[in-house]
């Protein structure tokens, strides 16, 4: 092989390898508010998914979604009123001026990942040594199946940031972000109602730059000081599988702007 035709070959290696790790990107399912504070009756909401927070990139049909939940001060209600190139709108209606959270659950659904993606499930998602081990006991080439469960949140403000009490309690989802307390300074990561301590978070801010973080003992983690700009908690749990052959993957996000 002349040094040329080599040379080439490996270009087109690289490329292609380059490409492969692009396309590879895990992707996360998150709620971006049009504005972070806004009139109580102009409150918009994108459903996305996406591999570089806060940057919309896939649309999702809304007979994908299965819970649309919203809590906030007067009766608010959330439904999705339209569809773009790249997500699903929604809006809320009724709701009083102060906190507002909304959240976003999806169905269930089967996924198959092959072996070419496994190492990136399990790095991306980090993935709790135990499941590692299960699944790194399979025989090459693998195959990784999983029930999917995807849930999003986001905290707005009608008008006002007052109230934020009302994202203290979890909305009914097993796992799922919530604020620590009233200031909003905190979070706490939730699994079926109990904290989960010393457990891996991902931290994205508007830059799109993401940080590995790790809840406290009471399963807490530190929020962006004021005036940050608007941001993401992530955070994947999976379970093993028990009578079903397939391993439970559950994935959260919390976007919020603190003022």
């Amino acid at each position: 092989m002349s040094m040329a035709k080599r040379a080439t070959g490996v270009a087109l290696s690289i490329c292609a390898t380059l490409l492969s790790a692009q396309s590879a990107k895990a992707h996360d399912f998150f709620l971006l508010p049009d504005k972070t504070i806004a009139p109580a009756a102009e409150l918009r909401i994108k459903a996305t998914i996406g591999s570089q927070f806060p940057k919309a990139e896939i649309a999702i049909t809304s007979d994908r979604t299965e819970n649309l939940v919203v809590r906030g001060q007067g009766s608010p209600k959330l439904s999705v009123v339209s569809a773009d190139a790249d997500g699903l709108i929604l809006r809320v209606d009724g709701a009083a001026a102060g906190t507002v959270v909304a959240a976003v659950s999806m169905k269930a659904r089967d996924v198959d990942y092959g072996e070419d993606r496994i190492p990136l499930i399990l790095e991306e998602y980090r993935i709790a040594p135990a499941a590692v081990a299960s699944i790194e006991r399979g025989r090459k080439p693998r195959t990784l199946r999983v029930v999917s469960r995807r849930m999003a949140k986001t905290i707005v403000c009608a008008v006002t940031c007052d109230g934020m009490k009302i994202a203290v309690a979890p909305m009914g989802e097993g796992f799922e972000f919530v604020a620590a307390d009233a200031t909003g300074k905190r979070y706490r990561l939730m699994m079926n109602g109990r904290p989960l301590g010393n457990y891996p978070v991902d931290l994205a801010d508007s830059s799109g730059k993401r940080i590995k973080v790790v809840t406290d003992a009471n399963g807490e983690v530190a929020a962006p000081p004021a005036g940050a700009g608007l941001h993401m908690l992530f955070a994947a749990h999976m379970t093993l599988p028990k009578d079903q052959e397939r391993y439970g993957l559950d994935l959260t996000s919390l976007t919020v702007e603190r003022r």
